[in-house]
């Protein structure tokens, strides 16, 4: 057992002692207790937070998953713009190998969770860039018929939200077409 000196009276005390038998002081720990903690904590603290994530983990069967939150479908906004302050007008870009009705009513859901802390949505979903490319031209009339066709054919949903009405219109053959499924959340 080594013996160390108390800061406060000068007294010999143990190195284990966590108190000085001489006046009271409370000791520090030692730089090896120290030591030893931090590695105990740089060891556990990993599986800790592993078993943490693995318990909120979505996939995970029996895992934690907010009720509210949907099953995302990942797309792009390529365009955004404001509406009269209380929500927003987008055109949004998804993957081709979405456009089936289950991905397109996950996405529905999606377009709704985004868009939940606002009044105001118009969201108009394309399966291709040059469709999105070409709105302007096909909305003012001045497209040619190839263009406009090509258009119609890639808008595949619209997401409506006006205070609280919600809808979420899919076009799987296009939006010249007859709609597949209308949905109002």
């Amino acid at each position: 057992m080594a013996l160390k000196k108390c800061n406060e009276c000068g007294g010999e005390v143990s190195s284990s002692a966590k108190v000085c038998p001489h006046c009271g002081k409370k000791l520090k720990a030692s730089g090896c207790d120290l030591i030893i903690f931090i590695l105990l904590a740089a060891i556990l603290l990993p599986f800790l937070i592993h078993a943490v994530f693995k318990a909120m983990d979505s996939s995970n069967k029996g895992g934690y998953k907010p009720a509210n939150i949907p099953e995302l479908v990942e797309y792009k906004v390529v365009k955004r713009w404001e509406i009269q302050g209380r929500g927003w007008g987008k055109l949004v870009l998804i993957s081709p190998d979405k456009r089936n009705l289950d991905d397109m009513l996950k996405l529905g859901k999606t377009l709704e969770y985004d868009s939940r802390n606002h009044n105001f949505a118009v969201i108009s979903v394309y399966d291709d860039i040059k469709a999105i490319e070409s709105r302007d031209a096909v909305l003012n009339e001045r497209a040619d018929k190839k263009t406009t066709d090509f258009y119609d054919k890639h808008m595949v949903g619209v997401y409506n939200q006006n205070g609280g009405k919600k809808m979420w219109t899919i076009y799987l053959e296009g939006v010249s077409k007859q709609i597949t499924e209308q949905v109002n959340y």
